[in-house]
């Protein structure tokens, strides 16, 4: 099933798209990312290690140099489905199932034409 659910996205991929930016200054929260994540309730966080542990900090005030390449990003694991103008369509939470995902993507998209 993953094999047929890998073939599903690979025939879309010209349209398949992730939200995906950078702030100006790298690290900050980019504020059109973040306005798409609270208007769909999707959850992501930056999370900054030194030495292992994890630390608090007010990236509003800056990131020190040495932390730049020290963060995970945290974020939600649900994948929303969009149509081509931007409408939401289905929200798939985990566990992902690739057998219900592609029949319900098939009938989605088959609405769309």
């Amino acid at each position: 099933m993953v094999t047929a659910l890998v073939f599903l996205l690979q025939s879309i991929a010209p349209v398949f798209q992730g939200a995906t930016a950078t702030s100006a200054d790298g690290y900050t929260h980019c504020p059109d990312v973040d306005r798409l994540d609270r208007a769909m309730g999707v959850f992501y966080e930056r999370v900054y290690y030194r030495d292992g542990e994890m630390l608090e900090l007010d990236t509003a005030a800056g990131v020190p140099a040495e932390l730049e390449n020290s963060y995970r990003i945290n974020h939600a694991a649900s994948i929303f489905l969009l149509d081509p103008a931007g409408k939401l369509h289905a929200i798939f939470t985990p566990p992902h199932n690739p057998a219900i995902m592609i029949r319900d993507i098939a009938a989605i998209q088959s609405t769309w034409r």
